[in-house]
């Protein structure tokens, strides 16, 4: 499913993309991976989960896979 987020031309089969606009969807991807991760972080210092212990951490990961895998 094409979502129209590159501009292309299609003069035959295949479509032709311009390096500019691959390069501004490629920016805009990484800007909003970026948004997103720091919006993560932010959520993560709010609710003070960098406070807690990584081997509390881990244990709680390792449960919790376990109880998907079974």
């Amino acid at each position: 499913m094409f979502t129209g987020a590159i501009p292309f031309e299609k003069p035959s089969r295949h479509r032709k993309v311009r390096l500019d606009d691959l390069l501004e969807y490629r920016r805009r991807q990484r800007n909003a991976a970026e948004l997103a991760f720091a919006d993560m972080v932010a959520d993560t210092e709010r609710l003070g989960l960098y406070d807690t212990d990584s081997d509390e951490i881990r244990a709680v990961l390792k449960a919790a896979r376990k109880k998907t895998e079974g």
